[in-house]
């Protein structure tokens, strides 16, 4: 798939795209925020390719506004992408910095969130809240210690809590009084089931939860959206994938509305689901094995642009049934955003020494063709 890259030296630990800032977590305890928006449209200008606008502040032609006068309008559009890869020095962004902060914490985040202008950073000490504008300003929402944390829609929080289960942190919305009999124990925080989890994700309006000791599941969330979505029960595992054998715990997530599955260490099992009547859930799965020398799959994520499955020798990024991308290297992280977030068509990598990002084109994706039809289907 179309594509531009931007490679940023430097050694960093996480990052946020947002309210047209790049905000990048350094490992020598500080937070730093670029003008996002002045650095992507310098390099336009400086390049004279509106494509790197375009994709890297997901805005289509129409709603460009004046770009076009920077560009010239004889450019053959499709050698805006041969080979664009951007490098850019850590002095080179310095021109672009609008603030810094000292991080408030003693620890590195094990995970970071964010909903309109609140960031959520879970911790070693806790679960904390602090607001973009003054990074030195924390407020402690639990003591609990979270091993993962992940925003979803209208400002919930699912929170993964290991041995005490799964809770769900609500911002705005009353408790929805349903047969799950949830109850509140702490402020906003409510007691959603008390299965082992590792890590959760949403996956519609429900929360999909991992564990490295037992099986996952889908639980419903505690907040009403909408009138009658909901169900009432827990969904097992052993339920939603045909490839699921008894005491054979293998690797699972969920992202944009499907749920993975690894089994046999390279081969993965992808399920889409409906919504039936009574509320009723039904799945159905797609199959594919990736080849040996990338190693066992250790996660993934789906993307606008296509599906990004983590292995131990490569992030493979899948664009279409003919068609991927195997990105190597050291790399320490990687992070894409959901469909309903203005910079859904990026990937964040971040690697020892550099972060790289790829914008994509998906306008000019065919979705209809992303995913996977045959059964055991190697890629290149």
């Amino acid at each position: 798939m179309k594509h531009i890259t931007i490679k940023i030296e430097g050694e960093f630990w996480d990052y946020l795209i947002k309210y047209n800032e790049l905000i990048l977590w350094t490992f020598d305890g500080k937070i730093e925020i670029y003008d996002w928006e002045r650095f992507i449209m310098d390099l336009s200008k400086q390049r004279n390719n509106y494509k790197i606008f375009e994709l890297f502040q997901s805005k289509s032609k129409n709603k460009t506004g004046n770009m076009s006068q920077f560009f010239m309008l004889e450019h053959d559009y499709s050698s805006l992408y041969e080979d664009t890869e951007i490098d850019i020095s850590k002095n080179e962004l310095e021109n672009y910095l609008k603030r810094e902060f000292e991080l408030p914490f003693h620890d590195l985040a094990i995970s970071i969130d964010s909903y309109k202008n609140d960031v959520f950073i879970n911790t070693d000490n806790g679960l904390y809240v602090v607001d973009m504008l003054s990074f030195n300003d924390k407020q402690k929402i639990w003591d609990s210690q979270l091993y993962d944390i992940r925003v979803g829609t209208y400002g919930r929080l699912a929170l993964s809590a290991g041995d005490e289960g799964v809770y769900e942190y609500n911002i705005y919305e009353e408790p929805l009084n349903n047969s799950l009999n949830v109850r509140e124990v702490d402020r906003n925080i409510y007691f959603l089931s008390n299965k082992h989890s590792n890590s959760v994700n949403w996956i519609n309006d429900y929360i999909y939860s991992t564990s490295a000791i037992e099986g996952a599941f889908v639980v419903q969330s505690n907040t009403k959206i909408k009138e009658g979505n909901y169900i009432d029960k827990t969904i097992e595992e052993s339920s939603i994938f045909k490839s699921y054998k008894k005491q054979i715990h293998e690797i699972s997530w969920a992202s944009n509305n499907k749920l993975y599955r690894v089994f046999d260490n390279n081969k993965l099992e992808i399920v889409t689901f409906n919504k039936e009547e009574k509320q009723n859930l039904s799945f159905r799965s797609r199959f594919v094995e990736f080849k040996a020398w990338k190693g066992n799959i250790i996660s993934g994520a789906s993307a606008k642009f296509g599906t990004v499955v983590e292995c131990e020798n490569a992030l493979v990024i899948i664009y279409n049934e003919e068609e991927c991308l195997n990105v190597g290297g050291d790399i320490i992280r990687w992070k894409i955003y959901d469909t309903h977030h203005r910079y859904n068509n990026i990937l964040g990598i971040i690697f020892e020494d550099s972060i790289v990002f790829k914008a994509y084109d998906i306008n000019e994706t065919d979705h209809k063709k992303i995913g996977f039809k045959s059964y055991r289907k190697e890629f290149i």
